[in-house]
Protein backbone atom coordinates (compact mmCIF):
# COMPACT_ATOMS: atom_id res chain seq x y z
CA UNK A 1 0.00 0.00 0.00
CA UNK A 2 1.80 3.42 -0.88
CA UNK A 3 2.68 5.61 2.23
CA UNK A 4 1.22 9.15 1.87
CA UNK A 5 3.24 12.00 0.74
CA UNK A 6 4.53 14.06 3.06
CA UNK A 7 4.77 17.12 0.61
CA UNK A 8 5.91 18.07 -2.69
CA UNK A 9 9.66 20.10 -1.65
CA UNK A 10 9.97 21.43 1.78
CA UNK A 11 9.13 24.80 0.67
CA UNK A 12 4.94 25.82 1.25
CA UNK A 13 2.58 23.17 2.02
CA UNK A 14 -0.76 24.20 2.48
CA UNK A 15 -3.19 27.21 1.34
CA UNK A 16 -5.22 28.50 3.58
CA UNK A 17 -8.19 30.36 1.22
CA UNK A 18 -9.61 30.37 -2.42
CA UNK A 19 -6.81 31.01 -5.42
CA UNK A 20 -7.91 32.63 -8.51
CA UNK A 21 -5.90 34.72 -11.38
CA UNK A 22 -6.57 36.37 -14.21
CA UNK A 23 -5.58 36.36 -17.52
CA UNK A 24 -2.23 37.02 -18.97
CA UNK A 25 -0.65 37.05 -22.18
CA UNK A 26 1.89 38.69 -24.20
CA UNK A 27 3.95 41.30 -22.32
CA UNK A 28 2.51 44.97 -23.33
CA UNK A 29 1.10 47.92 -21.68
CA UNK A 30 -1.88 45.73 -20.54
CA UNK A 31 -0.15 42.75 -19.45
CA UNK A 32 -1.11 41.08 -15.97
CA UNK A 33 2.49 40.25 -14.34
CA UNK A 34 3.79 39.03 -11.20
CA UNK A 35 6.56 40.75 -8.70
CA UNK A 36 8.99 39.36 -7.06
CA UNK A 37 7.67 40.33 -3.09
CA UNK A 38 10.33 39.85 -1.30
CA UNK A 39 10.95 37.50 1.80
CA UNK A 40 13.35 38.38 3.90
CA UNK A 41 15.71 35.50 5.29
CA UNK A 42 17.09 35.31 9.05
CA UNK A 43 20.86 37.17 9.47
CA UNK A 44 22.86 34.85 8.72
CA UNK A 45 22.78 33.35 5.48
CA UNK A 46 21.24 29.78 6.01
CA UNK A 47 18.77 27.61 3.98
CA UNK A 48 15.55 28.57 4.67
CA UNK A 49 11.89 26.97 4.00
CA UNK A 50 8.09 28.38 4.31
CA UNK A 51 6.15 25.36 4.69
CA UNK A 52 2.48 26.37 5.33
CA UNK A 53 0.78 29.81 4.90
CA UNK A 54 -2.80 31.05 5.78
CA UNK A 55 -4.16 34.27 4.88
CA UNK A 56 -6.97 36.23 6.66
CA UNK A 57 -7.04 39.34 3.77
CA UNK A 58 -5.49 40.80 0.85
CA UNK A 59 -3.46 42.58 3.95
CA UNK A 60 -2.61 40.09 6.62
CA UNK A 61 -1.21 36.19 5.63
CA UNK A 62 0.82 34.68 7.48
CA UNK A 63 3.58 31.65 6.37
CA UNK A 64 5.86 29.82 8.70
CA UNK A 65 8.84 27.30 8.48
CA UNK A 66 12.24 26.71 9.81
CA UNK A 67 15.67 27.58 8.20
CA UNK A 68 18.55 25.60 8.73
CA UNK A 69 19.82 26.74 12.05
CA UNK A 70 16.68 24.94 13.58
CA UNK A 71 14.65 28.39 14.33
CA UNK A 72 11.34 28.44 13.48
CA UNK A 73 10.55 30.95 11.14
CA UNK A 74 7.40 32.89 10.50
CA UNK A 75 6.56 36.20 7.97
CA UNK A 76 3.86 38.27 8.01
CA UNK A 77 2.43 39.98 4.60
CA UNK A 78 1.23 43.10 5.33
CA UNK A 79 0.22 44.16 2.57
CA UNK A 80 3.03 45.86 0.42
CA UNK A 81 5.98 43.66 2.08
CA UNK A 82 6.98 40.53 4.05
CA UNK A 83 8.01 40.99 7.09
CA UNK A 84 10.31 38.33 9.63
CA UNK A 85 8.34 38.09 12.89
CA UNK A 86 9.98 37.89 15.99
CA UNK A 87 9.17 34.78 17.38
CA UNK A 88 9.59 33.46 21.12
CA UNK A 89 12.30 30.64 21.51
CA UNK A 90 12.57 28.03 23.93
CA UNK A 91 15.61 25.99 24.67
CA UNK A 92 16.49 23.81 22.26
CA UNK A 93 16.64 23.03 18.61
CA UNK A 94 13.16 24.52 16.80
CA UNK A 95 12.09 22.00 14.01
CA UNK A 96 9.94 23.80 11.68
CA UNK A 97 6.74 25.45 12.28
CA UNK A 98 4.60 23.17 10.29
CA UNK A 99 0.92 24.49 10.39
CA UNK A 100 -0.59 27.64 10.26
CA UNK A 101 -4.39 29.03 10.51
CA UNK A 102 -5.61 32.42 10.40
CA UNK A 103 -8.95 32.67 11.11
CA UNK A 104 -9.16 36.52 11.28
CA UNK A 105 -7.08 39.47 10.55
CA UNK A 106 -5.95 39.60 14.08
CA UNK A 107 -5.41 35.94 14.80
CA UNK A 108 -3.58 32.81 13.87
CA UNK A 109 -2.23 29.96 15.40
CA UNK A 110 1.25 27.90 14.68
CA UNK A 111 1.76 24.39 15.35
CA UNK A 112 4.71 22.58 15.60
CA UNK A 113 7.19 21.07 17.77
CA UNK A 114 10.82 22.02 19.38
CA UNK A 115 13.81 19.23 20.42
CA UNK A 116 14.74 19.78 24.32
CA UNK A 117 17.77 17.60 23.75
CA UNK A 118 15.86 14.34 26.00
CA UNK A 119 12.43 14.85 24.24
CA UNK A 120 10.39 16.32 21.46
CA UNK A 121 7.54 17.97 22.57
CA UNK A 122 4.79 19.73 20.95
CA UNK A 123 4.56 23.87 20.38
CA UNK A 124 1.88 26.11 19.61
CA UNK A 125 2.21 29.97 19.05
CA UNK A 126 -0.33 32.30 18.66
CA UNK A 127 -0.68 36.12 17.36
CA UNK A 128 -2.89 38.80 18.40
CA UNK A 129 -2.32 41.09 15.33
CA UNK A 130 1.01 42.66 16.61
CA UNK A 131 2.95 39.85 18.50
CA UNK A 132 3.40 36.08 19.00
CA UNK A 133 3.61 34.25 22.59
CA UNK A 134 4.11 30.34 22.99
CA UNK A 135 0.98 28.99 23.96
CA UNK A 136 1.63 26.02 26.33
CA UNK A 137 0.29 22.34 24.83
CA UNK A 138 0.32 20.13 26.82
CA UNK A 139 1.98 16.48 25.91
CA UNK A 140 0.97 13.00 26.57
CA UNK A 141 2.23 11.17 29.71
CA UNK A 142 5.39 8.71 29.30
CA UNK A 143 6.11 9.79 25.69
CA UNK A 144 9.94 11.26 24.07
CA UNK A 145 8.05 12.44 20.74
CA UNK A 146 4.94 14.33 20.68
CA UNK A 147 4.75 16.59 17.38
CA UNK A 148 1.58 18.78 16.21
CA UNK A 149 1.55 18.52 12.09
CA UNK A 150 -1.52 21.04 11.59
CA UNK A 151 -3.89 22.71 12.67
CA UNK A 152 -7.60 24.30 11.77
CA UNK A 153 -9.14 27.09 13.51
CA UNK A 154 -12.78 28.52 12.89
CA UNK A 155 -12.03 31.57 14.97
CA UNK A 156 -10.03 32.56 17.99
CA UNK A 157 -11.16 30.42 20.81
CA UNK A 158 -12.09 27.45 18.63
CA UNK A 159 -8.54 24.95 16.66
CA UNK A 160 -7.95 22.14 16.43
CA UNK A 161 -4.54 20.43 16.24
CA UNK A 162 -3.85 17.11 14.73
CA UNK A 163 -0.18 14.90 15.43
CA UNK A 164 0.73 12.13 16.59
CA UNK A 165 3.30 10.56 19.46
CA UNK A 166 5.64 7.36 20.17
CA UNK A 167 3.57 5.82 23.72
CA UNK A 168 6.37 3.58 23.65
CA UNK A 169 4.36 0.80 24.22
CA UNK A 170 2.99 -1.78 22.71
CA UNK A 171 1.06 0.00 20.27
CA UNK A 172 4.28 2.62 19.54
CA UNK A 173 2.41 5.50 18.31
CA UNK A 174 -0.86 6.60 18.86
CA UNK A 175 -2.95 10.02 16.85
CA UNK A 176 -2.40 13.00 18.94
CA UNK A 177 -5.68 15.37 19.02
CA UNK A 178 -5.38 19.03 20.84
CA UNK A 179 -8.01 21.59 21.08
CA UNK A 180 -7.95 25.05 21.40
CA UNK A 181 -10.99 26.87 23.83
CA UNK A 182 -9.20 30.50 23.38
CA UNK A 183 -7.53 30.17 27.01
CA UNK A 184 -5.30 26.50 26.93
CA UNK A 185 -5.11 23.98 25.26
CA UNK A 186 -6.08 20.27 26.08
CA UNK A 187 -5.49 16.68 24.89
CA UNK A 188 -8.41 14.98 23.70
CA UNK A 189 -9.78 11.86 24.85
CA UNK A 190 -7.21 9.02 23.58
CA UNK A 191 -9.36 7.63 20.10
CA UNK A 192 -7.01 4.82 18.74
CA UNK A 193 -8.95 1.54 18.44
CA UNK A 194 -8.81 -0.97 21.34
CA UNK A 195 -6.13 -3.87 20.00
CA UNK A 196 -4.71 -1.25 17.25
CA UNK A 197 -1.00 -1.66 17.05
CA UNK A 198 -0.81 2.52 16.14
CA UNK A 199 -2.43 4.58 13.92
CA UNK A 200 -2.28 8.09 12.00
CA UNK A 201 -4.81 10.26 11.42
CA UNK A 202 -3.69 12.18 7.90
CA UNK A 203 -6.25 15.08 7.47
CA UNK A 204 -9.03 17.06 9.04
CA UNK A 205 -11.71 19.16 8.30
CA UNK A 206 -14.23 21.41 10.49
CA UNK A 207 -17.48 22.80 9.62
CA UNK A 208 -17.89 24.31 12.88
CA UNK A 209 -16.23 24.48 16.33
CA UNK A 210 -18.71 21.72 17.26
CA UNK A 211 -17.84 19.74 14.30
CA UNK A 212 -14.89 18.28 12.89
CA UNK A 213 -13.80 15.19 11.33
CA UNK A 214 -10.59 13.26 10.79
CA UNK A 215 -9.62 10.41 8.64
CA UNK A 216 -6.36 8.26 8.59
CA UNK A 217 -5.57 4.73 8.91
CA UNK A 218 -4.84 1.84 11.71
CA UNK A 219 -2.65 -1.20 12.05
CA UNK A 220 -4.35 -3.51 13.07
CA UNK A 221 -2.25 -6.53 13.20
CA UNK A 222 1.24 -8.01 12.23
CA UNK A 223 2.39 -7.95 9.15
CA UNK A 224 0.95 -4.68 9.28
CA UNK A 225 -3.03 -4.53 8.10
CA UNK A 226 -4.25 -1.11 8.05
CA UNK A 227 -8.24 -0.56 8.18
CA UNK A 228 -9.63 2.98 7.37
CA UNK A 229 -9.65 5.29 11.01
CA UNK A 230 -12.36 8.27 10.53
CA UNK A 231 -12.83 10.46 14.41
CA UNK A 232 -15.07 12.71 15.05
CA UNK A 233 -15.66 15.74 17.12
CA UNK A 234 -19.53 16.26 18.12
CA UNK A 235 -18.82 19.49 19.90
CA UNK A 236 -17.97 17.15 23.46
CA UNK A 237 -16.20 14.68 22.36
CA UNK A 238 -13.89 12.84 19.62
CA UNK A 239 -15.64 9.35 19.03
CA UNK A 240 -13.56 6.72 16.39
CA UNK A 241 -16.38 6.51 14.33
CA UNK A 242 -18.02 3.29 12.39
CA UNK A 243 -16.79 2.85 9.22
CA UNK A 244 -18.75 0.54 7.15
CA UNK A 245 -17.02 -3.13 6.63
CA UNK A 246 -15.48 -4.57 3.86
CA UNK A 247 -12.02 -3.29 2.89
CA UNK A 248 -8.88 -4.36 3.90
CA UNK A 249 -5.94 -2.81 4.36
CA UNK A 250 -7.60 0.43 3.64
CA UNK A 251 -6.63 4.02 4.21
CA UNK A 252 -8.27 7.52 4.15
CA UNK A 253 -6.27 10.18 2.86
CA UNK A 254 -8.37 13.53 2.36
CA UNK A 255 -11.93 14.46 3.66
CA UNK A 256 -13.98 17.70 2.71
CA UNK A 257 -17.39 18.83 4.73
CA UNK A 258 -19.79 21.12 3.22
CA UNK A 259 -21.33 20.96 6.83
CA UNK A 260 -21.82 18.83 10.08
CA UNK A 261 -24.50 16.47 7.76
CA UNK A 262 -22.24 16.04 4.73
CA UNK A 263 -19.11 14.81 4.51
CA UNK A 264 -16.80 12.52 2.07
CA UNK A 265 -13.99 10.88 2.63
CA UNK A 266 -11.30 9.11 -0.15
CA UNK A 267 -8.35 7.25 -0.05
CA UNK A 268 -7.83 3.53 -1.31
CA UNK A 269 -7.85 0.00 -0.28
CA UNK A 270 -6.01 -3.58 -1.19
CA UNK A 271 -7.92 -5.99 -2.72
CA UNK A 272 -7.74 -9.98 -2.19
CA UNK A 273 -5.26 -10.05 -5.26
CA UNK A 274 -3.10 -7.34 -4.00
CA UNK A 275 -4.11 -4.50 -6.37
CA UNK A 276 -4.53 -1.20 -4.74
CA UNK A 277 -8.17 0.31 -5.32
CA UNK A 278 -10.04 3.51 -5.20
CA UNK A 279 -12.19 3.93 -1.79
CA UNK A 280 -14.70 6.57 -0.84
CA UNK A 281 -17.04 6.63 2.37
CA UNK A 282 -19.93 9.46 2.74
CA UNK A 283 -21.11 10.76 6.28
CA UNK A 284 -24.99 11.33 5.76
CA UNK A 285 -25.25 13.10 8.87
CA UNK A 286 -25.92 9.89 11.18
CA UNK A 287 -23.75 6.93 9.47
CA UNK A 288 -20.33 6.54 7.21
CA UNK A 289 -21.71 4.61 4.36
CA UNK A 290 -19.59 2.93 1.65
CA UNK A 291 -19.62 4.41 -1.54
CA UNK A 292 -19.17 2.42 -4.62
CA UNK A 293 -15.97 3.86 -6.10
CA UNK A 294 -15.16 2.36 -9.97
CA UNK A 295 -11.82 1.43 -9.88
CA UNK A 296 -10.58 1.63 -13.87
CA UNK A 297 -8.13 -0.85 -14.99
CA UNK A 298 -7.04 -4.12 -12.89
CA UNK A 299 -3.85 -2.38 -11.91
CA UNK A 300 -3.25 0.02 -9.30
CA UNK A 301 -5.86 3.23 -8.31
CA UNK A 302 -5.85 5.74 -5.20
CA UNK A 303 -7.80 8.66 -4.84
CA UNK A 304 -5.76 11.04 -3.05
CA UNK A 305 -7.86 14.57 -2.46
CA UNK A 306 -11.25 16.11 -2.56
CA UNK A 307 -13.14 19.11 -2.79
CA UNK A 308 -16.97 19.64 -2.38
CA UNK A 309 -19.09 22.28 -4.46
CA UNK A 310 -21.98 20.59 -2.27
CA UNK A 311 -23.73 17.73 -0.95
CA UNK A 312 -24.32 16.52 -4.20
CA UNK A 313 -21.24 17.07 -5.90
CA UNK A 314 -18.16 16.17 -5.19
CA UNK A 315 -14.51 15.87 -7.21
CA UNK A 316 -12.05 13.72 -6.59
CA UNK A 317 -8.60 12.99 -8.02
CA UNK A 318 -5.11 10.88 -8.10
CA UNK A 319 -3.64 8.26 -10.25
CA UNK A 320 -4.19 5.25 -11.69
CA UNK A 321 -1.60 2.38 -13.02
CA UNK A 322 1.78 0.96 -11.59
CA UNK A 323 4.97 2.99 -10.82
CA UNK A 324 6.48 3.92 -13.78
CA UNK A 325 2.93 4.23 -16.10
CA UNK A 326 0.91 6.42 -13.64
CA UNK A 327 -2.45 7.83 -15.66
CA UNK A 328 -4.28 10.72 -14.41
CA UNK A 329 -7.65 9.22 -12.75
CA UNK A 330 -10.77 11.88 -11.46
CA UNK A 331 -14.33 10.26 -10.15
CA UNK A 332 -17.27 12.35 -9.53
CA UNK A 333 -19.79 12.22 -6.74
CA UNK A 334 -23.92 13.00 -8.24
CA UNK A 335 -25.26 12.73 -4.58
CA UNK A 336 -26.26 8.87 -5.47
CA UNK A 337 -22.76 7.00 -7.60
CA UNK A 338 -19.52 7.75 -7.93
CA UNK A 339 -18.49 7.72 -11.64
CA UNK A 340 -15.08 7.67 -13.22
CA UNK A 341 -14.40 11.01 -15.44
CA UNK A 342 -12.93 10.53 -19.01
CA UNK A 343 -9.83 12.01 -17.65
CA UNK A 344 -7.66 11.91 -20.72
CA UNK A 345 -3.81 11.37 -20.10
CA UNK A 346 -1.19 12.69 -22.53
CA UNK A 347 -0.22 10.06 -24.45
CA UNK A 348 0.58 6.46 -24.55
CA UNK A 349 4.25 6.28 -23.40
CA UNK A 350 3.75 8.67 -20.43
CA UNK A 351 2.95 9.10 -17.10
CA UNK A 352 0.31 11.84 -16.61
CA UNK A 353 0.21 12.60 -12.82
CA UNK A 354 -2.39 15.43 -11.34
CA UNK A 355 -1.63 17.20 -8.62
CA UNK A 356 -4.12 19.54 -7.78
CA UNK A 357 -7.77 20.17 -8.30
CA UNK A 358 -10.17 23.15 -8.18
CA UNK A 359 -14.11 23.26 -8.29
CA UNK A 360 -16.36 26.13 -8.26
CA UNK A 361 -18.99 26.08 -6.17
CA UNK A 362 -21.92 28.23 -8.49
CA UNK A 363 -20.58 26.48 -11.85
CA UNK A 364 -19.78 23.11 -13.34
CA UNK A 365 -16.08 23.78 -13.97
CA UNK A 366 -13.39 22.00 -11.85
CA UNK A 367 -9.36 22.34 -13.04
CA UNK A 368 -7.08 19.78 -12.72
CA UNK A 369 -3.25 20.29 -13.07
CA UNK A 370 -0.05 18.12 -13.28
CA UNK A 371 2.45 16.82 -15.54
CA UNK A 372 3.08 14.60 -18.28
CA UNK A 373 6.97 12.60 -17.98
CA UNK A 374 7.81 11.19 -21.24
CA UNK A 375 10.05 7.92 -22.03
CA UNK A 376 11.80 10.35 -24.63
CA UNK A 377 11.86 14.49 -24.16
CA UNK A 378 11.14 16.65 -21.17
CA UNK A 379 8.29 16.62 -18.97
CA UNK A 380 5.46 18.47 -20.10
CA UNK A 381 2.75 21.00 -18.33
CA UNK A 382 -0.86 19.09 -18.31
CA UNK A 383 -4.07 21.06 -17.22
CA UNK A 384 -7.95 19.63 -17.59
CA UNK A 385 -10.89 21.12 -17.30
CA UNK A 386 -14.56 19.80 -17.09
CA UNK A 387 -17.96 21.42 -17.70
CA UNK A 388 -19.55 18.56 -15.19
CA UNK A 389 -19.89 16.50 -18.05
CA UNK A 390 -16.53 15.42 -19.57
CA UNK A 391 -12.71 16.22 -19.26
CA UNK A 392 -10.80 17.76 -22.10
CA UNK A 393 -7.13 18.39 -21.99
CA UNK A 394 -6.75 22.01 -23.15
CA UNK A 395 -3.33 22.95 -24.40
CA UNK A 396 -1.13 24.76 -22.15
CA UNK A 397 2.29 26.43 -22.84
CA UNK A 398 5.07 24.99 -21.62
CA UNK A 399 8.32 27.39 -20.88
CA UNK A 400 10.34 28.89 -23.52
CA UNK A 401 12.74 26.28 -24.55
CA UNK A 402 12.37 22.62 -26.59
CA UNK A 403 14.53 20.43 -24.15
CA UNK A 404 13.23 21.51 -20.73
CA UNK A 405 10.89 20.08 -18.11
CA UNK A 406 7.79 21.69 -17.42
CA UNK A 407 5.48 21.41 -14.70
CA UNK A 408 2.58 22.27 -12.96
CA UNK A 409 2.46 21.87 -9.04
CA UNK A 410 -0.50 23.93 -7.72
CA UNK A 411 -3.99 25.44 -9.44
CA UNK A 412 -7.44 27.40 -7.75
CA UNK A 413 -10.40 29.19 -9.68
CA UNK A 414 -12.54 31.75 -8.76
CA UNK A 415 -14.80 31.76 -11.27
CA UNK A 416 -15.30 29.69 -14.46
CA UNK A 417 -13.03 32.01 -16.46
CA UNK A 418 -10.63 32.78 -13.97
CA UNK A 419 -8.34 30.40 -13.05
CA UNK A 420 -4.09 29.78 -11.97
CA UNK A 421 -1.76 27.28 -12.15
CA UNK A 422 1.95 27.71 -11.10
CA UNK A 423 4.90 25.53 -11.12
CA UNK A 424 8.26 26.02 -13.12
CA UNK A 425 10.09 24.88 -16.22
CA UNK A 426 13.66 24.99 -17.34
CA UNK A 427 14.90 27.49 -19.66
CA UNK A 428 17.43 27.30 -22.67
CA UNK A 429 20.51 27.62 -19.93
CA UNK A 430 18.80 24.59 -17.73
CA UNK A 431 18.00 27.12 -15.10
CA UNK A 432 14.80 26.26 -13.58
CA UNK A 433 12.90 29.63 -13.85
CA UNK A 434 9.07 29.69 -12.17
CA UNK A 435 6.05 29.59 -14.74
CA UNK A 436 2.55 31.01 -14.13
CA UNK A 437 0.03 30.11 -16.07
CA UNK A 438 -4.01 32.06 -16.29
CA UNK A 439 -7.63 30.68 -18.00
CA UNK A 440 -9.90 33.09 -18.73
CA UNK A 441 -12.01 31.15 -20.11
CA UNK A 442 -10.96 29.76 -23.51
CA UNK A 443 -7.29 29.45 -23.52
CA UNK A 444 -4.44 28.80 -20.68
CA UNK A 445 -1.78 31.34 -21.57
CA UNK A 446 1.29 32.06 -19.64
CA UNK A 447 1.53 35.19 -17.53
CA UNK A 448 4.86 36.80 -17.13
CA UNK A 449 6.49 35.78 -13.34
CA UNK A 450 9.36 37.55 -12.72
CA UNK A 451 12.94 36.24 -11.47
CA UNK A 452 15.33 37.15 -8.79
CA UNK A 453 18.10 38.95 -10.20
CA UNK A 454 20.87 35.93 -10.23
CA UNK A 455 18.97 33.22 -9.61
CA UNK A 456 19.60 29.84 -11.10
CA UNK A 457 17.17 27.64 -9.83
CA UNK A 458 13.30 29.39 -8.87
CA UNK A 459 10.26 27.58 -8.32
CA UNK A 460 6.60 28.74 -7.50
CA UNK A 461 5.01 25.71 -5.84
CA UNK A 462 2.20 27.24 -4.66
CA UNK A 463 -1.09 30.52 -5.38
CA UNK A 464 -3.34 31.95 -3.35
CA UNK A 465 -5.95 35.12 -4.09
CA UNK A 466 -7.75 36.98 -1.47
CA UNK A 467 -9.23 39.71 -3.94
CA UNK A 468 -9.60 40.17 -7.60
CA UNK A 469 -6.58 42.59 -7.13
CA UNK A 470 -4.35 40.33 -4.73
CA UNK A 471 -2.50 37.34 -5.42
CA UNK A 472 0.25 35.78 -3.74
CA UNK A 473 2.50 32.75 -5.39
CA UNK A 474 5.11 31.58 -2.82
CA UNK A 475 7.82 28.98 -3.40
CA UNK A 476 11.88 29.26 -3.44
CA UNK A 477 14.76 30.33 -5.58
CA UNK A 478 18.86 29.93 -4.90
CA UNK A 479 21.77 31.85 -7.19
CA UNK A 480 24.99 30.39 -8.23
CA UNK A 481 26.85 32.03 -5.48
CA UNK A 482 24.71 30.55 -2.95
CA UNK A 483 24.25 26.95 -1.99
CA UNK A 484 20.89 27.27 0.11
CA UNK A 485 17.63 28.32 -1.15
CA UNK A 486 15.93 31.42 -0.06
CA UNK A 487 12.06 31.77 0.21
CA UNK A 488 10.24 33.74 -2.34
CA UNK A 489 7.33 35.23 -2.70
CA UNK A 490 5.12 37.13 -5.37
CA UNK A 491 2.14 39.69 -5.70
CA UNK A 492 -0.05 40.54 -8.57
CA UNK A 493 -1.81 43.62 -8.11
CA UNK A 494 -4.40 42.59 -11.01
CA UNK A 495 -2.62 45.07 -13.31
CA UNK A 496 1.52 45.03 -12.73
Amino acid sequence: MRTRSAGRGALVGAVAFATAMWGGGAADATASYFAPAATPNPPIMVTSELQAVSCASAAVCMAVGSDQQFDQLAERWTGSSWVVQNLPKLPGQQPPLTGVSCPSTTFCMAVGNYNSGTTVATLAESWNGTSWTIVPTPNPADTSTSILSGVSCTSSTACTAVGSYDNGGATMYSDLIEQWNGASWTIEVETTPPGALGSSLYSVACSSSVSCVAVGSTDTGSPPTYSALIEQWNGAVWNVAASPPGPTNAELLGVACGSTTTCTAVGNYESSVGIELTLAEEWSGSAWILNKTPSPSLTDSSLNSVTCASATSCTAVGSRGSSGNELALGERWSGTTWTVASVPSVASGTNTLLEGVSCIATTSLCAAVGYSIHSRGPDTTVTELTNGTAWTIFPSPNGQTISGDSELLGVSCAAATSCVAVGSYENALDQQVPLAETWAGAAWTISPALTVAGATTTYLTSVSCASTTMCMAVGYYQTSTSSTPSPLAEEWNGIT
